[in-house]
């Protein structure tokens, strides 16, 4: 049995928005304080990352479900770049909420455990993701990648 197979679906869900580089928690960040959304242009100016870089975290949290885009898909199976995307707030729960404002550097908070996260706080889950990424690429947190 892997450590994955033990953790609710709501966790591992969680687990994958999280898991996060850089440039995701600038984006989750950006979505987190304005709640209007921008499109994946205008969100790479205000980030100073490109388009496709910006463009794909937002198609990724869409797939994850926590990200709504107002664009229709072209042909190609591609979005219009005009296209706005806005964080799905009301699909975290106040923990999760929490945790991702933690996360991203908006604030900090206590956060208590969930039933539904089989009693691992988001931040306890936040952490393991961290600790998977930095296992994935061979060397401890703190140590340059």
């Amino acid at each position: 049995m892997s450590e994955t197979s033990s953790l609710p679906d709501r966790a591992i869900g969680f687990l994958a928005v999280v898991a996060c580089t850089p440039n995701r928690a600038a984006v989750l960040r950006y979505l987190l304080t304005h709640p209007e959304g921008a499109s994946s242009v205008d969100m790479g100016a205000a980030l100073r990352m490109s388009t496709t870089v910006a463009l794909s975290h937002l198609i990724d949290l869409e797939d994850l479900g926590v990200v709504d885009c107002s664009a229709s898909r072209l042909a190609s199976g591609r979005r219009q770049r005009s296209g706005v995307y806005r964080l799905k707030v009301r699909g975290f729960s106040a923990e999760e909420l929490a945790a991702l404002q933690v996360l991203t550097g908006i604030g900090a908070a206590t956060v208590l455990a969930r039933a539904d996260l089989d009693d691992f706080t988001p931040l306890e889950l936040i952490a393991e993701a961290h600790r998977r990424l930095f296992e994935e690429r061979g060397g401890e947190p703190g140590e340059p990648a």
